[in-house]
């Protein structure tokens, strides 16, 4: 996928006045603008020491190479997707670069020669990958505009196009909009001196009805104005054709008093015809979509931490200066395990199975290195983290893996980079824990797992201390028949809240209700027996918790096997006792079943996300978010069925986003509420 450029020198009949001469090497994509004495090439071309970078080339009025090729920028991590634009007395240089795991579009400003006047930045800061679709101005006159793609933001249906205007400065504007182009064809875009302008396949939906009625896209015109106002929005009707609309429409191009497009009928031979585009009435709904930065929260930032295998569970601790993150890869316990030829990254011959690894994230976003604690975990058992004492640097890593055969829990203390200081296994026992949870406690952490060693799934309750070593017996909290699990904890005054959901006595087999516990957390101990929470027809499961003020909040899904689309998120405000107290809203009609929760609460309000495994795949939901509770905040690629684990701490969430690839990214997103 490399190439050779050539230059050749024609006259203005275009016979060949000079042989074609090479005049870059290892080329995978490249553009061209005149320059007041020749040529400029924005070329992205092999580095040396591998990978991929963006150079610059000089050419003169004859196509022959001016001086040394100019890197722009130090990276080498470019894609081969750019283009190059006049902006004022140089250049705008727009890339795809994917230096922080996410292909992001990054903008330079060039001279008339090539040189870099600035450092190159991110001109976006999406939720994913993005692609480059369009930069230009007019002949170098009006705004510059660029169009971008972005991937995680796409719609059910069509492709949404978002659409700035490039600044002198390397910014974007802050007028946006976003087109919405039906099926999977790109708009032609084509800036105007006021503006930008598109073709494109769209319904024609009158601008007075409530809703689009459902219509075959047909070829359409929409042109903004500077401030990206829709100006004209025209299906591309012809009086030629009685007033029918064409069945085709391309070439579009632009001049300082109109844009022009070709287009054709039906028919043997088709017809085809050159269109003046114009507004012709104020009778047709402009295709546009919302804007992102009008939604609830709002996107403020968001970064990849890695690239990793699908993920089974994340978690976050909170500590004092920074965020430690910390995923687990999903691993098939059904694999055959053969010893390796050759050891793995930790120099054992053991194969390795699920993986977990952890992260900081500064409060000014700088990242730590990843560091890994097993290459061994077993992805049934979850993954629990928990910050130490205030002003300790430290956190608690909950987990489990094989020992001997036998799968057992562990504990793993970490500094505040996530490096290991200190591991020990924490159980013995015959069972198989799974469900891992943690909660700081005065003196050490309270860890709560699920696990069979007497024929049911039942809640155990241990302490550790500062040391990781066992404070007094381990407490089975449930003794019932039925199947317990997930259980939460949350620190409430000098108690514990634990709540799990629990199958014994339901209203229907293998349905859960949700129960509850207090504890003392010196022991521990129960202060009262466990009792049912929430009875529910329906399948209770993903209990979360937090604190509002002083008052717990419990969040979880409860589902529908008959109907999903009837499945919801509910939120339950409880009273000091941990006792149901009353309704705090819900997210009902998500049209689909409800597979991750999380939830964050501070003084004044709750907040959280849950993730539905829609047919095109997951989506994510925030509340109180959207004002339609049938509006994804956001669409991730990947398995519908494939986990996404997600964490809310604050205005940051931190989540397992799938890929189509069948891997992951666990990413960090700032939100503005």
């Amino acid at each position: 996928a490399r190439v050779e450029l050539l230059s050749a020198l024609l006259d203005t009949h275009g016979a060949l006045l000079r042989e074609a001469r090479v005049v870059a090497e290892d080329v995978s994509a490249w553009q061209v603008q005149r320059t007041v004495d020749g040529a400029l090439l924005a070329l992205a071309t092999a580095a040396p020491e591998g990978g991929r970078r963006i150079v610059t080339r000089a050419l003169d009025a004859a196509g022959t190479p001016v001086g040394a090729p100019q890197a722009v920028g130090s990276g080498t991590s470019a894609e081969p997707s750019l283009d190059l634009a006049p902006l004022g007395e140089g250049f705008a240089l727009v890339w795809v670069d994917s230096r922080d795991e996410d292909e992001r579009l990054y903008a330079a400003r060039l001279d008339g020669q090539g040189a870099l006047l600035a450092p190159p930045r991110a001109l976006t800061a999406g939720p994913g990958d993005e692609a480059l679709v369009y930069l230009g101005s007019a002949g170098g006159a009006g705004p510059l505009i660029v169009a971008w793609e972005d991937l995680a933001r796409r719609p059910a249906e069509g492709r949404a196009i978002d659409v700035a205007e490039l600044l002198p400065s390397g910014e974007l504007g802050s007028a946006r909009a976003r087109l919405l182009a039906a099926g999977d064809v790109l708009p032609e875009l084509a800036a105007t001196g006021q503006g930008v302008a598109g073709l494109l396949l769209a319904p024609a939906c009158p601008a007075s009805a409530a809703r689009c009625a459902p219509s075959l896209p047909v070829p359409s015109f929409i042109e903004l104005d500077r401030q990206l106002a829709p100006v004209a929005a025209e299906p591309l009707r012809l009086a030629a054709l009685d007033g029918q609309v064409v069945d085709v429409a391309w070439g579009l191009s632009c001049a300082p008093k109109g844009c022009h497009a070709l287009a054709a009928a039906a028919g043997a031979p088709a017809p085809v015809f050159e269109v003046g585009l114009e507004s012709a009435s104020a009778h047709w709904r402009a295709p546009l979509l919302a804007s992102p930065e009008t939604q609830r929260p709002r996107l403020r930032g968001s970064r990849a931490l890695a690239t990793t295998p699908p993920l089974a569970a994340l978690d976050v601790a909170a500590l004092a200066e920074r965020r430690l993150v910390g995923w687990l890869s999903y691993f098939d316990p059904s694999t055959k395990l053969e010893r390796l030829a050759r050891p793995a990254p930790d120099g054992r011959f053991d194969p390795p199975q699920a993986l977990i690894q952890l992260r900081a994230v500064a409060a000014d976003g700088a990242l730590g290195p990843t560091q890994t604690i097993s290459f061994r975990a077993r992805s049934a058992g979850g993954l629990a983290l928990s910050p130490a004492a205030p002003g300790v640097d430290k956190a608690l890593v909950l987990w489990t893996a094989l020992d001997f055969g036998k799968a057992q829990l562990f504990a793993t203390l970490v500094d505040g980079e996530g490096k290991k200081l200190q591991q020990r296994m924490v159980t013995q026992g015959a069972g198989a824990p799974t469900d891992v949870a943690a909660v700081r406690v005065q003196g050490g952490w309270l860890v709560a797992w699920v696990d069979e060693r007497h024929g049911d799934p039942e809640v155990y309750v241990m302490k550790l201390g500062e040391a990781l070593q066992r404070l007094g017996p381990e407490l089975r909290v449930t003794d019932a028949p039925g199947a317990a699990s997930e259980p939460a904890l949350l620190v409430s005054g000098r108690e514990v809240l634990l709540v799990w959901a629990d199958t014994r006595d339901a209203e229907q087999p293998g349905r859960a209700d949700l129960w509850a516990a207090r504890l003392a957390p010196e022991g521990p101990k129960l202060l009262q027996p466990p009792a049912r929470l929430i009875k529910t027809p329906l399948h209770a499961h993903t209990p979360q918790l937090a604190l509002q003020g002083d008052s717990p909040v419990l969040a979880y899904i409860e589902e529908s096997p008959e109907q999903p689309a009837a499945s919801r998120v509910r939120l339950l405000r409880l009273d000091e006792a941990g006792q149901a107290m009353e309704d705090a809203g819900s997210l009902p009609a998500l049209g689909g079943v409800p597979t991750s929760l999380t939830l964050d609460c501070d003084a004044r309000a709750c907040r959280g996300f849950t993730v539905i495994a829609a047919e095109a795949g997951p989506e994510l939901y925030a509340f109180p978010g959207v004002s339609e509770a049938s509006t994804p905040w956001l669409r991730l690629a990947g398995p519908p069925a494939q986990p996404v684990p997600a964490r809310l701490r604050g205005g940051e969430l931190f989540m397992g986003e799938p890929s189509a690839e069948a891997s992951a990214r666990p990413r960090w997103l700032r939100l503005a509420w």
